[in-house]
């Protein structure tokens, strides 16, 4: 084959990305219905790992473009700008994918393994980030030992578990003294935050229970009663420190009479007794505080 023929090839990748679109047009959505649920789960596992196979192949794509400056060419202010612009408008999610893809440059197994569907996206993002925050004085033989042993828990791990066992294995490699101080700031960052979620709610504490040579049977919450109550009884004034006018109801004529002449703030005897008559009691709405009930 001649070198001319050769080059009128497509690329690999791009035979294989039309490939992809093409085996993908041939898939109905609505095909999954009649399928039997075991057969489901099976090929919805392959999916997954298909997924991560085609992360790995974008992520690639990613670390191309940011190294080629072809954004600043189109005017667009950065890699992942340029991406949200063409696809998604998600721009935050391809400032991701450009991180990402340079955090997985320092870690080619874990970008190998990501490209066989034996991992997936978050994982190899935690491996990439472990192995990030190696000493540099670390040799290659610790980092690829480092590395190959994080991707093998990928797959006995969860997520949370397997950024857990990464910060102890990379802890290894660190200083007695600066670990402690990175988990004193961890630990300040995860109250700070746990401060910022909470809520305080007013609760009503308790009330103690009365002497039991108080006559008042139970307590109440409050102290003395409604005006309004104070103001229809027969000698009783009320709780103002101002003289205010009183209101007092006339039994004998059957109609209610006003006065204006100022009250005092000290109740004087009556046959109901006086709202404070009871003493210890703090609360006059209760009978021992009230005397015998009204007729």
């Amino acid at each position: 084959m001649s070198a001319q023929l050769v080059d009128q090839l497509p690329h690999p990748l791009q035979g294989g990305v039309a490939a992809i679109e093409d085996a993908l047009d041939r898939m109905r959505v609505e095909a999954w219905t009649g399928l039997e649920p075991g057969v489901v789960r099976e090929l919805a596992e392959r999916l997954l790992r298909i997924e991560a196979r085609v992360r790995a192949q974008q992520l690639a794509a990613t670390r191309a473009l940011e190294a080629s400056g072809l954004a600043k060419q189109v005017g667009a202010t950065s890699t992942g700008a340029m991406l949200a612009r063409s696809f998604g408008g998600d721009r935050r999610a391809g400032e991701a994918m450009v991180h990402q893809a340079k955090a997985l440059e320092g870690a080619p197994a874990t970008e190998q393994a990501l490209a066989g569907g034996r991992i997936g996206a978050k994982q190899a993002e935690v491996i990439a980030g472990a192995i990030k925050e190696l000493p540099d004085d670390t040799t290659a033989e610790q980092k690829q030992a480092c590395e190959d042993t994080l991707i093998g828990d990928a797959a006995r791990y969860s997520l949370p578990d397997l950024r857990s066992r990464s910060k102890r294995i990379t802890d290894q490699f660190r200083p007695e003294a600066e670990v402690d101080a990175a988990e004193n700031d961890s630990l300040e960052a995860r109250e700070k935050r746990a401060w910022s979620k909470s809520q305080f709610w007013p609760v009503p504490t308790a009330t103690a229970p009365p002497p039991a040579d108080s006559p008042c049977p139970t307590p109440r919450p409050t102290c003395s009663p409604p005006r309004s109550r104070l103001s229809l009884r027969p000698g009783a004034t009320t709780c103002a420190t101002t003289p205010e006018p009183s209101q007092t109801v006339d039994r004998t004529a059957g109609r209610r009479r006003r006065s204006t002449t100022a009250t005092s703030t000290t109740a004087p005897a009556s046959a109901w007794g006086s709202p404070r008559s009871a003493p210890g009691c703090p609360d006059t709405c209760c009978p021992a505080a009230r005397g015998s009930a009204p007729p």
